[in-house]
């Protein structure tokens, strides 16, 4: 779901306190957990006690010591009670599908009738829970990104993928929101929301950047990224995977409305009795008042405006059985000047884009089952002088999965997926008089079908270990051959705040039906292949929170498809990255909380234009990100982000060939150098937020922030421009110039 105003501070900055009371109001935190330890030498002790949630009993939970993996099943009552043959204290694990887990130090001498409160939520094995390629930048376990980060986060606009692309292993290889991951291209990264896929087709012209799905952080309650060695639940995708969760059913009455300089919003969150409720959003922005008060160096003629409107509808119909609707549907538009050696006039973009996701979950006894039916659309229509290029896609996708926890320490996984993808692409170009000739026009429907099955073991309380295996099928002639991707990933606690990580698989990807659509694409496409490694380790905090973290990744690259500059279609493509990601976090002098990240790759794969093996439009060789945070008074928040990265490869023009046009005026055909032997300048970027927040003891919240984008002012180059002949080029200055935004909310909470 591209938006245009992804490039620039937007309203959701102002959100950045209040969603702790609003977005986030009845989101049940992560259960703290604790590393096990050695167990002591063996006594006889009676524990009881009785398993809860929200005051009705829990039956079939399994209730368990850590230490010694003794335990008990819980009555219809909610009532257990075992003997532990242990000495000193212990930690209690209580476990039910379809609940957070629990977890409860039991002291040597105490009561051993314990009251357990389990919260909604699915099961997880957090005892050694840290995972290749996955990064958090909270202090929550279970996370990797909460809403409040993607928002108080400098520069990131309220951009869930901005905020991603502060996450190590991603690299800014252009301006947009587009995830380029570990050397890979955008398009090896799926976005997925309740399971549903969002859509971020091919794009043709890239002038203002890779523009791609997204939705309002506080549409959602959690963020897993995975740059890589991902698990074989996720399929048809070469380098990484973004889950996101949206809120569940709202257990209080809230209300917002934001105003700020080129944005408005209003949301609102109304339970209906004790099991069901409903959440709404909406939102419209425009930049004219904030390239008014800036200024700005790109010549729009329509700047960036659009609006979104967002729903969800919840039923809880049993103590464990869950139904949710969500569905939302956005609007963007910009028309800019373009003027580029032969490509010069006016580029209009009109973006539109919809979903909408039935899920399903329930548990009964050690199942849990879930399934999803979703539909999504993206509508792109693009105009630059007299050329007209309009792409559609429609995909349908169903899935289910069942999850068994057999045993304590093991869950099995199991589940299958089917969808439909419709590409439609159209081009037109405008030549004498009012006579349109389309030079494009294919419509190439084409069905998927995947399956997996994998375990999550937790050996001897400190290995944890996650084989798996998936199998797709196309149903595209030239690429129904099945493939096949074993994958494999291990972590060991060598000490409760040291784990080592590891991941390898394989992994394939099926091309974009417009690669290999007639008339310019190739029908003998084969599914593009990758392999991963990854190794690396993570060190904690007492408390368990990742203060560093290392990881060495390579992937290797087989069947890549790729697009010439006349938009031909070329196929058998190599390719391979590798490189490191450190991820370092603690805390600095006077309460200032800090995150560093960096990234170095190389990358390369064959250019579709020379068959040559270079380096990749995406190497961009080394990336640093530091954010540093404060609160004052509790009612203060201040935040800077400071970002730095080597320029991206660029094939340089090295001459040009006068030719006569079709009307006699004079033409120059450009001559490229090798292929991306040359670089942009490095580019630098200073961000800075401040937001105040007042509450009151009646439910109401006011919150007002400032926010100021390239605070240098650093000239950054996005590109190059040439002149009509090509003999002189120019720089394109950066979409982030120096810019000032401000606004305010005003928070409507109804007491429980």
């Amino acid at each position: 779901m591209p938006s245009a105003n992804a490039f620039v501070p937007t309203l959701r900055h102002q959100l950045a306190i209040s969603a702790v009371g609003v977005a986030l109001a009845g989101t049940p935190l992560p259960s703290q957990t604790l590393e096990p330890r050695a167990p002591a030498a063996a006594a006889t002790r009676t524990l009881a006690g009785v398993v809860s949630s929200s005051g009705v009993a829990v039956g079939d939970a399994n209730v368990f010591v850590l230490e010694t993996l003794e335990g008990a099943m819980t009555g219809a009552d909610g009532r257990f009670q075992f003997e532990v043959r242990t000495l000193g204290a212990f930690t209690l694990v209580v476990r039910r599908l379809g609940f957070r887990e629990a977890r409860v130090r039991v002291p040597e001498v105490g009561r051993d009738t314990l009251m357990v409160e389990l919260g909604r939520g699915g099961l997880q094995l957090d005892a050694v829970h840290v995972q290749a390629s996955r990064y958090s930048a909270s202090d929550e376990r279970g996370s990797t990104l909460t809403p409040l980060e993607v928002v108080t986060t400098p520069g990131t606009a309220g951009n869930v993928n901005r905020a991603l692309q502060m996450l190590p292993g991603v690299q800014p290889a252009d301006e947009g929101t587009g995830l380029f991951v570990r050397g890979g291209d955008y398009t090896e990264t799926k976005v997925y929301i309740d399971g549903a896929e969002l859509l971020a087709p091919v794009r043709l012209q890239r002038h203002l950047g890779t523009f791609v799905g997204t939705v309002d952080p506080f549409l959602l309650d959690g963020i897993v990224f995975s740059s890589g060695g991902f698990g074989a639940r996720h399929g048809n995708a070469l380098s990484g995977i973004a889950a996101l969760r949206t809120l569940g059913r709202p257990e209080r009455r809230a209300a917002t409305v934001s105003a700020g300089l080129a944005a408005q919003s209003l949301s609102a969150a109304i339970p209906l009795g004790g099991t069901s409720g409903v959440r709404v959003a909406a939102n419209r922005f425009d930049l004219r008042p904030m390239l008014w008060l800036n200024g700005s160096r790109q010549a729009y003629s329509s700047p960036p405006n659009g609006h979104d409107v967002s729903g969800a509808l919840h039923r809880d119909y049993s103590a464990t059985g869950r139904l949710k609707l969500f569905m939302i549907r956005q609007v963007s538009g910009l028309g800019l000047e373009v003027e580029n050696g032969a490509t010069s006039g006016r580029l209009a973009s009109d973006t539109r884009a919809g979903l909408a996701v039935l899920t399903w979950m329930d548990a009964w006894g050690i199942l849990e089952p879930s399934a999803s039916v979703s539909r999504s659309t993206h509508r792109s229509a693009e105009t630059l002088a007299d050329f007209r290029l309009t792409t559609e896609y429609v995909l349908y996708r169903a899935a289910a999965e069942l999850e068994a926890a057999v045993r304590p320490n093991v869950v099995f996984r199991a589940g299958t997926e089917i969808e439909e993808l419709t590409a439609r692409l159209t081009g037109v170009l405008a030549r004498q008089g009012n006579a349109d000739h389309a030079i494009i026009a294919t419509q190439e429907p084409e069905a998927r079908a995947g399956a997996f099955v994998e375990a999550d073991i937790l050996a001897l309380g400190r290995l944890r270990l996650l084989p798996g295996l998936r199998a797709d099928r196309s149903a595209r002639p030239a690429a129904s051959a099945v493939t096949v991707d074993p994958r494999f990933a291990a972590s060991l606690a060598l000490t409760e705040r040291i784990t080592l990580t590891s991941a390898w698989g394989v992994y394939h990807q099926r091309p974009d039906p417009l690669l290999y659509a007639e008339p310019l694409g190739d029908s003998t496409l084969a599914p593009a292949r990758a392999a991963h490694v990854v190794v690396g380790g993570q060190l904690d905090a007492a408390d368990g929170v990742p203060l560093a973290r290392v990881e060495l990744y390579r992937k290797q690259y087989g069947d890549l498809a790729g697009l010439t500059r006349e938009y031909r279609t070329t196929a058998g493509g190599t390719g391979s990255a590798a490189g490191i990601d450190v991820f370092v976090r603690g805390l600095s002098l006077v309460g200032v909380t800090s995150r560093v990240t960096y990234s170095a790759v190389r990358s390369r794969r064959t250019d579709p234009n020379t068959g040559l093996v270079a380096a990749s439009p995406f190497d961009v060789t080394h990336a640093l990100a530091a954010v540093l945070e404060r609160t004052w008074a509790g009612t203060w928040n201040s935040a800077l982000a400071w970002r730095a990265s080597t320029g991206r490869p660029i094939t340089p023009v090295v001459h040009a060939t006068r030719t006569e046009g079709t009307g006699g005026e004079a033409a120059w055909v450009p001559s490229y150098g090798a292929p991306f032997s040359e670089r942009l300048p490095g580019s630098r970027r200073l961000d800075l937020t401040a937001s105040r927040m007042y509450r009151a003891e009646n439910g109401w919240q006011w919150v007002g922030y400032v926010a100021l984008t390239n605070a240098l002012d650093h000239p950054n180059v996005h590109d190059w421009r040439y002149s009509a002949d090509y003999t002189e080029r120019s720089p394109v200055r950066s979409l982030f110039t120096r810019s000032l935004y401000f606004g305010g909310s005003v928070t409507a909470i109804r007491p429980r």
